[in-house]
């Protein structure tokens, strides 16, 4: 493909998927019978460092040496409070809370709660880097996010006297605003908050409703499809994973030449793709006697290239997907906003480098 019209491809799917303390407060009142809210942009200033004023989007340094921060959680919209304790690998009361730290993240976690260490200082008071952060992670065994912070002074130096550390604070994620923020670590006070703060149970978000399409731009209605397993599959479990921004499907049939020359291009594109929020549906229509697909053939299918991802029998005739495209011109492949279930991209036969630069475009990686 010409590079231009790539581009120009890229820069319509953007915009298509663009669409005791210092201080404390009483927590963020959240109502238990909200589905999860849709967080986009980080929110604007005014921002402050103290109860009850927006946090501005602080950056720090991830293990890996590759930039990470406030943003990167705020837009995990799964997550509902932030739990952030600055750190220093001299500092003895920061050691003594790693262990409780983990505890309280294995609890709350799946009622959306996050924790963030920052490491300001090795033991011989030089910045701390990647490779300190890397090692405190590993040393204390932690679940959660640890970050260098390599400024001088530290980026939470003016939120707290930082020779009182550790700093604690609690973040309200879908405002960005602080609610706790203290020197020295209470557990049962932060327990309390947290507790009190937190959802009982966070909700799915609710399929969007009709009316639904089969074309470029509209909302897919829910499919459903057979697991390999013979097990019932609706395409609305991979809307609900929150962990999820972007569906690729193609369609197959063992009969498939050019489907099965795809599939190892795929599962590459899983792996590469996953951690950043990318979901694979590869649907089977057809054997290789053109009869309509079983659960057996899935799994057949599975096991033969070896895959990854989800992979469904469509046993309807004409096939669920027919639709949306010439079924003779298999296969066709789809790229699915995960965050409002809108088509995309929708074609017919695979070509990797656009497919591979809308997936980045998609997932925002592109620069």
């Amino acid at each position: 493909m010409n590079l231009s019209v790539l581009k120009l491809s890229i820069s319509l799917i953007i915009s298509l998927f663009l669409g005791g303390c210092l201080s404390e407060g009483a927590g963020p009142q959240i109502d238990n019978s909200e589905l999860i809210a849709k967080r986009i942009s980080y929110p604007e200033g005014p921002y402050g460092k103290e109860s009850g004023e927006v946090i501005q989007p602080l950056s720090f340094i991830a293990p890996t040496g590759e930039t990470y921060g406030l943003d990167d959680i705020y837009k995990d919209q799964f997550n509902q409070v932030l739990l952030v304790t600055t750190s220093a690998e001299w500092c003895t009361a920061c050691i003594k809370e790693q262990g409780t730290l983990n505890e309280l993240y294995n609890e709350y976690k799946d009622r959306g709660l996050e924790v963030m260490v920052t490491l300001f200082q090795d033991l011989n008071f030089e910045p701390a880097t990647a490779e300190l952060a890397a090692r405190w992670q590993e040393r204390y065994e932690l679940d959660f996010p640890v970050v260098a912070d390599p400024e001088d002074p530290s980026v939470f130096s003016p939120y707290y006297d930082v020779s009182l550390t550790p700093m604690v604070m609690l973040i309200d994620l879908n405002t960005m605003k602080i609610f706790y923020v203290t020197q020295g670590f209470d557990e049962d006070q932060v327990r309390g908050l947290i507790e009190t703060s937190l959802p009982k149970k966070l909700k799915p978000r609710a399929y969007p409703s009709e009316p639904y399409g089969t074309a470029l731009g509209r909302v897919i209605q829910p499919l459903e499809f057979i697991n390999s397993d013979q097990s019932v599959f609706n395409t609305t479990s991979i809307y609900e994973d929150l962990s999820k921004k972007l569906l690729l499907v193609t369609t197959s049939a063992e009969w498939c030449t050019a489907c099965i020359k795809e599939q190892p291009t795929l599962q590459s594109m899983y792996e590469e793709y996953k951690d950043a929020g990318l979901e694979i549906m590869v649907s089977l229509f057809q054997d290789r006697d053109f009869e309509p697909a079983t659960a057996e053939l899935a799994q057949r299918w599975i096991d033969k290239y070896n895959l990854d991802f989800i992979v469904v029998a469509d046993p309807t005739d004409p096939s669920k997907f027919s639709p949306y495209y010439d079924v003779s011109l298999t296969p066709m492949v789809m790229l699915i906003d995960l965050q409002n279930m809108s088509i995309n991209y929708l074609t017919q036969g695979f070509d990797e480098d656009q497919v591979r630069g809308l997936i980045e475009a998609g997932l925002g990686l592109t620069q």
